[in-house]
């Protein structure tokens, strides 16, 4: 999937609740992938490819995060995009 369907995606996710709208902690892995499947996109992570692993703050986080790098850069920039909900 091309950067501008990852951005509509990742948006239509946020906006759904699929997706934290809140920040990770502070402490974000990362590596090769494992074989994981992106949160964001649902394709696979593969060791040809760097994941990112991070836990949201607040609503809708708790869970560890997995996705591309790419992935990951885009829910950040798209998250950034949405209205505050207030603290986390």
């Amino acid at each position: 999937m091309d950067d501008a369907g990852l951005h509509i995606l990742i948006a239509h996710k946020l906006r759904e609740g699929c997706l934290p709208r809140s920040p990770v902690r502070a402490r974000v892995l990362g590596g090769p992938g494992k074989g994981e499947t992106c949160d964001a996109c649902g394709a696979s992570i593969t060791k040809e490819q760097l994941g990112i692993e991070g836990i949201a703050l607040g609503a809708g986080g708790g869970r560890p995060l997995q996705l591309h790098a790419n992935c990951f850069q885009i829910w950040d920039t798209e998250r950034r995009k949405l209205p505050s909900q207030g603290p986390p």
